[in-house]
């Protein structure tokens, strides 16, 4: 997984501290399943243990270290970085009683309790070994629950302040609506977190006796950490939709769909793209011959009911007028999508109150607000039936304002004469 960070990911605001967070998972899961291995050697064992004082304890601070770069606009305080004395003084300590003790007794005394359990650790009470066993087992074990209750306190204070929602998981999955991918990585985050703290009181002896216990629990260690892998190749993005997950690997989809895909991409990224790389875009489409055989057909063409509108409009009006504010909120904002959008609304954006707004909408235009409302919303609706062929009824209506697929037919036949199905059949 990390070589496809590598090929992926490797622009994101987030790379290097994911790199270091993979680097320092990938050898707390080496050690940790030597840990729970049934035929492994003592004498291997606690040279395991050694390296266990270091990547233990940095496993979470470089985790939350990862999380704070993903949010982006926080940074990581250098103070922050002081963690790192912690698995430093840990090996510092347990190397120092280690060559004092010799690796030799060590080995003796870590058979005596694998076999008889921690009830034989009395008879080493007073020596140097037992404080080696008591520094890197239980000394270690208090460190990394006391850090991995840190992390999970510190995700649900951060899940609080940007209202992360469980229900906000079901309308991803389930309703197509986007989600944060801060709020995605959480998941697996927490779930390896819960385990490990679990595990923290979970001796060897004790897992080897039930190693159904082991099972489960790697294979919660296993799926989370291929999730959170897996979403950190959105680390560059704020929110994805879960129909962003094929556009990973780009190219992978079905050569019947494929023209489908490629709108659905540019939909996609055009939506990350800033006026500038909008403009440089759309020069580079012109070029094509296709392109302006199609503008030109359609240059042809009848005016849209909402051009027709504004036009009725006098070009005099001065840049800070009114009526040019109000053009703008509706053309370029296109705040008229914005579901149950009220004269109220509109007045307040423009700083003024809605009967001044509502008399300048019905002088200047002819009618009534809440039927221009409707015209840009179905003019709109054309477009949008245009270049989305498959969407459906309920998507359709909600991406042009509605509140309903029956409400947005009504006004669409009202206003074109023709039902949604009928004006598709005849373009």
């Amino acid at each position: 997984m990390g070589i496809i960070h590598c090929m992926v990911s490797y622009r994101t605001n987030a790379f290097l501290s994911l790199m270091i967070v993979i680097v320092t998972a990938g050898l707390f899961f080496m050690v940790d399943a030597y840990y729970s291995a049934i035929y492994g050697t003592s004498e291997v064992y606690i040279w395991f243990s050694l390296l266990y004082q270091i990547v233990a304890p940095s496993l979470i601070p470089v985790t939350m270290y990862y999380t704070v770069r993903l949010m982006k606009e926080v940074r990581y305080h250098p103070i922050q970085f002081l963690w790192i004395i912690i698995p430093s003084a840990m090996f510092a300590v347990s190397s120092l009683l280690m060559s004092i003790v010799g690796p030799k007794e060590i080995v003796e005394m870590t058979n005596d309790l694998n076999m008889n359990g921690l009830a034989a650790l009395g008879k080493y009470k007073g020596q140097i070994v037992y404080r080696y066993y008591l520094w890197s087992e239980i000394v270690l074990r208090v460190v990394i629950a006391l850090e991995m209750i840190y992390m999970i306190l510190w995700m649900a204070v951060v899940s609080l302040k940007r209202k992360f929602k469980f229900k906000g998981y079901w309308r991803f999955l389930f309703k197509g609506e986007s989600i944060s991918v801060l709020q995605l990585q959480m998941v697996p985050m927490t779930i390896i977190g819960l385990v490990y703290l679990f595990k923290v009181f979970l001796f060897k002896n004790y897992l080897d006796a039930h190693l159904w216990i082991t099972a489960i629990l790697s294979l919660l260690v296993a799926f989370s950490a291929f999730f959170f892998d897996f979403f950190a190749l959105f680390g560059a993005r704020y929110t994805i939709h879960f129909n962003d997950f094929r556009f990973i690997v780009r190219f992978n989809y079905d050569r019947r769909r494929k023209q489908q895909i490629i709108e659905e991409m540019f939909d996609n990224l055009i939506e990350d793209a800033d006026v500038e790389t909008q403009r440089k875009i759309r020069g580079k489409i012109a070029v094509s011959a296709e392109v302006e055989a199609w503008e030109q057909e359609n240059n042809t063409a009848k005016p849209s009911l909402a051009d027709a509108i504004f036009n009725v409009a006098s070009d005099s009006w001065s840049e800070n007028s009114l009526m040019n504010r109000f053009q703008k909120l509706m053309k370029e904002e296109q705040l008229y999508l914005k579901p149950g959008l009220s004269l109220a609304d509109v007045a307040e954006r423009l700083g003024t109150n809605k009967t001044y707004v509502s008399k300048m909408v019905n002088n200047t235009f002819n009618m009534g607000f809440p039927e221009l409302l409707n015209i840009l919303r179905v003019d709109y609706a054309e477009h949008y039936i245009v270049l989305h062929k498959d969407a459906k009824q309920d998507k359709i209506a909600e991406a042009c304002g509605f509140f309903s697929a029956s409400s947005f037919n009504n006004t669409f036949k009202r206003i074109t004469g023709m039902t949604p199905k009928m004006w598709v059949s005849t373009r």
